[in-house]
């Protein structure tokens, strides 16, 4: 069974206590039955996304 999990941290790979749509990044890992690897590191295009002008 692959389980994949993302982590939102900001852009030094540290977690951060804060909205999980606010992070610098995300690291996404797959869990193979043995070990996570991670997988690859996304951008978050939409961190200064204008929310009052449109939600999501």
């Amino acid at each position: 069974m692959q389980i994949r999990l993302a982590f939102a941290v900001n852009l030094a790979s540290q977690f951060e206590a804060k909205h999980f749509g606010d992070a610098d990044k995300y690291l996404i890992f797959e869990w193979n039955n043995h070990e996570f690897v991670l997988i690859t590191e996304k951008i978050n295009r939409y961190k200064n996304y204008d929310e009052n002008k449109e939600h999501g």
